[in-house]
């Protein structure tokens, strides 16, 4: 056995054991979102809304179905106390809320952050969505070897430079942190749907832990190195959020909107252990595909674990949601559930032969430099990681549809956010969550006092 074939062993058993209409490879920013100018029109939620994010990735997607014309915005309601929130936001967990959702490229505590946000009603008509390209996420070298018409895209129900909804808020803040070969789009239709409804979304690249990093090491035979930056993942959502809280720069836009006394986390895989740790500075922890439990919680009141069915990476368990000390607790298992179940990774496929996925065209382009090289090496390395992705986004076997991964994963999430965070009655539809989604849930636990 060479070298390389026993650092490829290692990591893989290591996996199991641990714990891109408008390109978004450069968006501008919102400027000082004062809003002056913004158009006043209908949502794109309301009742009906939510239909079309999940799983997409098709790309260059345009609000063509949207309402014109000046249409009066809808009403102002309270949520918790002093907090304003718009009349509509859907019972139905899973559909979009009455927000069209902005969004901006910056930095906050020195890592790469994405910044969704609820824009003014009607700001969003005429305009493209966000199409995020997965060439940002490659190392330079790499991203030119994949050809335009064959990258995987994801298209986002967001749209660059709308201006915040001023007379909402002040909106709590959610944050999410991704895993091993993650970055911070990779659960894009979980993150626009939230800020839809009625939430300041952050999510960053985490260097050393990203797809980009991985893949570099690996080009200079350095195959395990970044599998362990996964410690820094807390320390920089921490500094993320206090960088947040100046409210300067790029995020200027949102001084007195937003309420960073009301935070809600949610990591995958290692970014799930990071958020597990954070029980001082949030008041909810969501830990997915991770079985972390958070027995530190100065501040946080309600836990959720959720866990695929069938994850290879973390294997399914109970005793993350046992062993949290926190009174309101919950556990979901997704039935046919991957280690990406509810994410967006497994629905960025080659636009021309969608049975690629992410890994078959890095092994196609031979990605990874001297990796890329040897037959099966890349599968080899980040094969587990991607555990959970069919043959086609929307097969169902052997592992759920993406989409109705998201589906389960955006009602479970916005219902814990927003029992706490909107001070809203979500508890009864979570404690349905085996009704709605029927056999798609293989267990579901919870402890609410």
């Amino acid at each position: 056995m060479t070298s390389l074939q026993r650092t490829l062993l290692c990591l893989a058993l290591m996996t199991g054991c641990s714990d891109s209409s408008t390109s978004k490879m450069d968006t501008a920013p919102v400027g000082d979102g004062d809003g002056d100018g913004g158009a006043n029109g209908s949502a794109t939620g309301g009742d009906n809304a939510g239909g079309d994010n999940n799983g997409a990735a098709n790309g260059g997607e345009k609000p063509g179905d949207e309402p014109m014309g000046e249409v009066e915005p809808t009403k102002i309601v309270e949520g918790c106390s002093g907090q304003k929130l718009r009349e509509g936001i859907p019972k139905d967990l899973t559909a979009d809320g009455p927000w069209p959702v902005g969004s901006i490229t910056t930095t906050l505590g020195g890592v790469v952050t994405e910044v969704w946000y609820p824009a003014e009603q009607g700001s969003q008509v005429g305009k493209d969505k966000i199409v995020y390209d997965m060439r940002e996420h490659l190392p330079d070298e790499d991203a030119k070897k994949i050809p335009d018409d064959h990258v995987p895209t994801h298209s986002c129900n967001c749209y660059g430079e709308l201006p915040l909804d001023k007379e909402a808020g002040p909106y709590p803040v959610l944050l999410f942190v991704h895993g091993t070969a993650g970055f911070r789009t990779t659960n894009v239709d979980n993150m626009s749907h939230w800020a839809s409804r009625g939430f300041v979304v952050i999510a960053a690249d985490h260097p050393g832990i990203q797809l980009k990093d991985l893949l570099g090491a690996a080009s200079m035979g350095n195959v395990g190195m970044g599998m362990g930056a996964g410690g820094k993942q807390a320390p920089e959502a921490r500094a993320m959020l206090e960088e947040l809280a100046q409210t300067q720069g790029d995020v200027a836009f949102l001084k007195d909107h937003i309420d960073l006394t009301k935070v809600g986390v949610m990591g995958h895989s290692a970014g799930g252990g990071a958020v597990a740790s954070l029980g001082d500075i949030a008041d909810v922890i969501i830990v997915y595909a991770a079985g972390q439990s958070v027995t530190s919680a100065a501040r946080a009141t309600s836990y959720v674990n959720v866990m695929g069915e069938t994850d290879s990476v973390a294997r399914l368990s109970t005793a993350g949601y046992e062993g949290t000390t926190i009174p309101k607790k919950r556990f979901v298992s997704i039935a046919k559930g991957g280690h990406l179940v509810g994410g967006n990774l497994c629905t960025m496929r080659d636009p021309t032969d969608p049975s690629k996925d992410i890994v078959d065209l890095a092994e196609e382009y031979k990605l990874g430099g001297l990796l890329g090289s040897i037959p099966n090496a890349l599968r080899a390395l980040f094969g587990r990681l991607f555990d959970g992705c069919n043959t086609l986004a929307e097969d169902d076997e052997p592992f759920i549809a993406a989409s109705r991964g998201i589906e389960i994963m955006n009602h479970v999430s916005s219902g814990a956010f927003e029992e706490t965070l909107h001070c809203s009655e979500t508890g009864s539809a979570l404690s349905s969550t085996p009704q709605t989604f029927g056999a798609d849930i293989a267990d579901y636990q919870e402890i609410v006092p």
